[in-house]
């Protein structure tokens, strides 16, 4: 495992400098071997979208999924970016509306919970705020099962925003992110809780998927299909 990969950092190396245009190339070559030759996760991106929307037909949901395997191709080869890209460029690549939101809480010297989904290009965004935020920050990750890979993911994510400790008090914003186009991201924040001590069992929680179910029919492909998100269903009689 260790030659292996030793192999994938020197490769990564070289394609984290190739320019976006020849990036973007390389995106539709992975994305045609994710999509028709190996097939990844197939089964598993068609059953999340039946399950998801069962009023739309065949034709639809195939729609989608192509749309998926193409984001999730130009994902994987922004993340490997990262790690030459410079924060200059960066900030270019993301932009974000709704800050008086987090402003407000600074004011008053409160933290701020940033709750997001897997949309869009989060890895990038999660670096892009590092850069614009006024106070610094840190990231509540589930680790990889594989050691190697999770160590290199991150000293990815603290390229440009090194670890620190937890502010507690918090407000809860929802970050709804979108791609523009390629190699292009918005971010627009929104307040879920300015008082979070005085919420009530899954208010935030509530509110978080709410928002987040918004998001992701306004963009579907934009979510990340690839993963089983629900492993237990419930039964009829629940509420």
């Amino acid at each position: 495992m260790a030659v292996l990969f030793a192999f994938f950092k020197a490769l990564i190396r070289i394609v984290s400098w190739l320019p976006f245009p020849l990036l973007y190339l390389l995106s539709d070559l992975l994305r045609f071997f994710l999509q028709y030759i190996f097939r990844y996760r197939r089964s598993v991106i068609l059953e999340n979208l039946q399950n998801s929307f069962p009023e739309k037909k065949q034709a639809a949901i195939r729609k989608i999924m192509g749309k998926y395997y193409r984001n999730l191709a130009d994902i994987t080869l922004e993340v490997i970016k990262l790690r030459s890209i410079s924060p200059e460029t960066l900030r270019k690549r993301v932009d974000f509306m709704g800050f008086e939101h987090l402003n407000k809480a600074f004011d008053h010297h409160k933290g701020v919970i940033i709750a997001i989904g897997h949309c869009g290009n989060w890895e990038w965004v999660g670096q892009a705020l590092g850069l614009n935020f006024p106070v610094k920050g840190y990231g509540i990750i589930k680790p990889l099962n594989n050691e190697h890979f999770n160590r290199y993911l991150e000293s990815l994510r603290n390229r440009f925003n090194p670890k620190s400790t937890i502010s507690f008090d918090f407000s809860v914003v929802f970050l709804d992110i979108h791609r523009i186009r390629r190699g292009r991201y918005s971010g627009e924040f929104y307040m879920v809780s300015n008082d979070s001590k005085n919420t009530t069992g899954f208010e935030i929680m509530e509110k978080y998927i709410r928002m987040l179910e918004n998001s992701i029919n306004q963009d579907t492909d934009n979510w990340l299909w690839s993963h089983r998100r629900w492993k237990n269903k419930r039964s009829l009689t629940e509420g």
